[in-house]
């Protein structure tokens, strides 16, 4: 796994823990490792915990999510996340131009589930009425 798949994992983790209210200050850790990680020279799936933690942007809680997607292929807490989330919300993560607050807003308020919904309900303007998007 490559050291840019690494931080697209991490990238992915730091948005659905947003997109569950989860703490801003390890949302943004999780989303900064993502973007240190690419910058990262030699494979990070290949070092040690100890490694990683000495590494620019990398803590203790991120260097052992790296170390167990290298030994298990998988981080126990973003299945535990994704199961939460509807399918077609986490797709709508993918939209350029809305990030995880809105996408919650979107969902909890709207109840808007797939890119389909969100699609029509721009036709219905339902957008507009939420805070932030007027």
């Amino acid at each position: 796994m490559s050291n840019k798949e690494v931080g697209k994992v991490l990238k992915l983790l730091a948005s659905l823990m947003e997109l569950h209210g989860e703490n801003d200050f390890r949302t943004r850790s999780y989303s900064n490792a993502a973007f240190q990680v690419g910058r990262v020279p030699e494979p990070v799936i290949s070092m040690d915990k100890t490694t990683l933690e000495n590494t620019k942007g990398i803590g203790k809680s991120v260097a052992g999510k790296i170390v167990e997607l290298a030994q298990s292929g998988r981080i126990q807490a973003l299945d535990d996340l994704l199961a939460q989330t509807p399918e077609g919300v986490a797709e709508m993560l993918q939209i350029k131009g809305l990030g995880a607050k809105k996408v919650a807003v979107i969902w909890q308020e709207l109840g808007v589930e797939t890119p389909g919904e969100l699609l029509y309900a721009c036709y219905e303007n339902r957008l507009a009425k939420l805070k932030g998007f007027g």
